[in-house]
């Protein structure tokens, strides 16, 4: 009898240890994204933010002058240090593919953007500057994120792995910081 029950336990072993123990975690972000709000020159209302790269391998960030962008998600703002999908009721002539700078690991970089006065802008908009003021009053959320890679986008003039912004939006990973919450006069 014992030598059955002894049987009968090690499938019953067996089958335990095979049995999945749900999903395993996902890795650690490799860019860390902080943000916090601040004042600036002539008590403007901005965000300090810092992108650090926690990995031991090289990543590529987003290097266009006109990032970040500033966009309305609802009631809230979402600064973003990347490439938004684009509007699918509108048909665009020309969508740029930003190149890249390389971020080794253990570097940061650091900036801030002005908040006050509030213009929005997307990748596919006019440079913000250009954009007509948005009137905000009171406490508003703000999310800050990043695009970025583990490859490179280089010129149009030197060989390009991508092509056009459905492969952008695939190469670009996310990365992003706890809200905030900030108040406009």
């Amino acid at each position: 009898m014992c030598k059955r029950i002894t049987f009968l336990l090690f499938p019953v072993l067996a089958l335990a240890a095979c049995a999945s123990t749900g999903t395993p975690p996902a890795p650690d972000d490799p860019l860390r994204v902080s943000c916090a709000p601040a004042i600036g020159d002539g008590d403007a209302l901005v965000v300090s933010v810092i992108i650090e790269n926690v990995s031991d391998d090289t990543l590529y960030l987003f290097d266009i002058s006109r990032m970040p962008y500033l966009l309305e998600e609802g009631s809230d703002l979402l600064i973003l240090y990347g490439v938004n999908p684009p509007d699918p009721n509108v048909d665009y002539f020309f969508i740029e593919i930003p190149t890249t700078k390389a971020l080794p690991p253990g570097a940061r970089v650091e900036g801030e953007i002005g908040l006050t006065p509030l213009r929005l802008g997307d990748h596919y908009s006019l440079p913000r500057e250009r954009n007509s003021v948005v009137m905000r009053h009171g406490a508003v959320t703000v999310q800050c994120a990043v695009g970025w890679g583990y490859t490179p986008i280089l010129s149009p003039h030197e060989e390009q792995s991508v092509q056009n912004i459905t492969q952008l939006l695939e190469w670009q990973h996310l990365s992003q910081a706890e809200a905030i919450q900030v108040q406009f006069p």
